[in-house]
């Protein structure tokens, strides 16, 4: 990871003593290509997320909750949010999760609910299993009218009846307002009608004026029943919000840097902590994603090099409207799109920073840089499940400045490193994959041995000190790794105090 100069490495033996914790570039003792001291399934990727498959039903009397909303958390108090989803026609909502790999179960709610009343009875617990799969049954014993969106350009409000009864009924409403009075029938079941609203206010979700309210009456049984609604939904100008990992929690990314040859596995060449918000639209229940913040902070720069930071989305560069925040360094020549993206990639890249000494200090250990802000903004086409499901997406580091042992072979900004798995970008030189250990594998894993020189870590991590390997830090690292990943799947929460750094 840091360059070996046997003169600055004598002086640092000789003042070793007086300056037990001090480290420069020159004065590393050479890496040591041993990670750990057990063998490596061949199929462990370090991966420390986790992809659920996930088949969920939403059932009231054995009847479909059609577009019904609920909510995942990770804790039972209802706070961790994890996940929002809606239901389809059917009641089923299918789609692989991607979730921290310590999460072992998850909480279930209906959304708008309270955490605890007569129809969810609070949070309902799911252990996962290889799928998590789920069938809630909700006994509804009366009619209920929903208002669940609203199209402003049709000028339409949607309103769901669910009506558990067997017979067929004739719902009269009105909007005292509007002036607008109807008639719809209600099959037992889900069903819907629209009505003219009011575009006063539109923009208060909870706007509680009559032109957004309407009054409907029922008979069954000879008995006439009266609903009255506010207009209350997903109005054109309401955004959401989705937070990754979750929101109580960050994710770390850390590097080692001498790729493609081994390190020292300390893992704190670049240590960048982040979380990930997305703001989106819901128009008629299809969302559409306006931008991407990526909150981060370089907690530790370890290094001898002049390392950078990007992250590649699973996305079309023209899809992306405009970048802000990235920090540029002069002596770096990287080139950029107009909207922010780097030049010459088929997938949009964004550079976050070109260099950490713009950031930090490299070496202090308790000196991490300030909490920085990337904002991504996107053109309409994006999809929230075209991100939500593919996070982390592909984070890299890469050198930004002369790499003496490297400089022959390659531009400096061609030497990328990427978590296992993930590949390199258009920029990236292939033709470094047939040296050091990587024995031309693409997916940046060591053969033989199989170490990684990136992981992610579902938390805040507390960082190895200088030359410590990961696997002394973190002693169910290796016992983690050795299951193959099946046991000690918190690792990173066990640390040895004296051997990390807490910042």
């Amino acid at each position: 990871m840091k360059e070996r100069n046997n003169y600055y490495l004598a002086a640092f033996t000789f003042l070793l003593g007086v300056f037990l914790f001090a480290c420069s570039p020159e004065e590393e003792s050479v890496p040591s290509s041993k990670m750990l001291d057990s063998e490596v399934p061949s199929d462990f990727n370090y991966e420390t997320l986790k992809t659920i498959p996930t088949e969920l039903t939403f059932t009231y009397s054995d009847l479909p909750m059609a577009l019904e909303r609920f909510e995942l958390y990770a804790d039972e108090n209802g706070e961790d949010l994890l996940f929002t989803g809606v239901t389809d026609m059917e009641g089923n909502f299918a789609q692989d999760l991607v979730f921290p790999i310590d999460v072992e179960s998850v909480y279930v709610k209906f959304a708008d609910q309270p955490v605890s009343n007569g129809r969810t009875s609070g949070l309902i617990s799911l252990v996962f299993s290889n799928i998590l799969k789920h069938k809630f049954n909700r006994e509804v014993k009366k009619v209920e009218i929903e208002s669940i969106e609203i199209d402003q350009e049709s000028g339409k409000c949607k309103w769901r009846v669910r009506n558990p009864f067997k017979e067929k009924l004739s719902i009269d409403y009105s909007l005292p307002k509007l002036g607008e009075k109807g008639r719809c029938e209600a099959p037992q079941g889900d069903s819907f009608f629209y009505t003219r609203y009011s575009t006063k206010d539109c923009g208060i979700c909870n706007d509680q004026s009559e032109e957004n309210s309407i009054k409907a009456s029922f008979v069954r049984d000879g008995k006439t029943t009266i609903i009255e609604k506010m207009c209350k939904c997903f109005c054109k100008e309401i955004v959401k919000y989705y937070t990754w990992p979750s929101c109580n929690r960050k994710a770390s990314f850390a590097f080692e840097d001498l790729w493609p040859n081994a390190g020292d596995y300390d893992m704190n060449d670049v240590v960048v902590e982040t979380k990930f918000k997305i703001k989106y639209k819901i128009i008629n229940f299809r969302t559409n994603v306006e931008e991407l913040k990526i909150y981060y902070r370089v907690k530790y720069s370890g290094a001898g090099y002049h390392n950078g930071f990007g992250i590649q989305l699973p996305l079309k560069p023209d899809l992306v409207e405009g970048v802000t925040g990235t920090i540029d360094n002069s002596n770096v020549d990287l080139n950029y799109e107009p909207n922010g993206v780097e030049s010459g990639q088929s997938l949009a890249t964004v550079i976050v920073f070109e260099d950490t000494r713009d950031l930090v200090n490299q070496m202090e250990y308790h000196n991490p840089s300030e909490i920085q802000e990337v904002c991504i903004k996107f053109k309409t086409g994006v999809r929230l499940f075209d991100l939500v499901c593919k996070f982390p997406f592909n984070p890299f580091m890469f050198n930004s400045s002369d790499r003496t042992e490297l400089e022959l072979e390659a531009p400096v900004r061609s030497l990328e490193v990427h978590l296992p798995r993930k590949m390199p970008t258009d920029l990236a030189d292939m033709s470094l994959f047939a040296l050091g250990n990587e024995n031309g594998d693409p997916k940046y894993l060591s053969n033989p041995g199989r170490y990684p020189w990136a992981l992610l870590i579902p938390m805040s991590f507390e960082y190895p000190k200088e030359r410590i390997n990961i696997k002394d830090a973190y002693p169910r690292f290796e016992m983690w790794v050795a299951s193959g990943g099946r046991n000690y799947r918190s690792w990173f929460r066990y640390p040895v105090d004296e051997k990390v750094i807490k910042n």
